[in-house]
């Protein structure tokens, strides 16, 4: 037996379940909290990941994440988290939400390919 957990959601499969026998809204719900689990846990690359896997993370909205993978289809690739700030509809309150799970890889800023959060970068240096 197994038990996927989650903060508002606990489901059970034992040993010859099928995932018929769980209810299919249940069944979704409980991988999209342990998808959201995973990636908070791990973060994310904002240059290569797609709009399912953006939306997942804190604050972003699908409309915001589609707008993410539209500021980098016609800008390029982010160069550093700040330029997250130039996203339409991705205001102050959501780059304080979603900063810290989103990663910059290639940024002059070291901190910007960690889970750090720019506002706790000072502290980290």
């Amino acid at each position: 037996m197994f038990c996927l957990t989650t903060p508002f959601l606990v489901l059970h499969a034992t040993v010859g379940m099928y995932q018929k026998d769980v209810p299919s809204k249940q069944l979704e719900e409980a991988a999209v909290m342990e998808a959201q689990i995973c990636l908070h846990a791990v973060g994310v690359d904002v240059n290569s990941a797609g709009v399912h896997i953006i939306k997942q993370i804190s604050g972003i909205t699908p409309s915001v994440a589609k707008e993410i993978i539209k500021f980098r289809a016609e800008h390029g690739p982010f160069k550093n988290r700040i330029a997250l700030k130039k996203v339409k509809g991705l205001g102050p309150k959501i780059f304080d939400q979603c900063s810290g799970f989103l990663m910059v890889f290639d940024s002059p800023e070291i901190l910007d390919a960690t889970r750090v959060h720019p506002n706790d970068y000072k502290f980290a240096k």
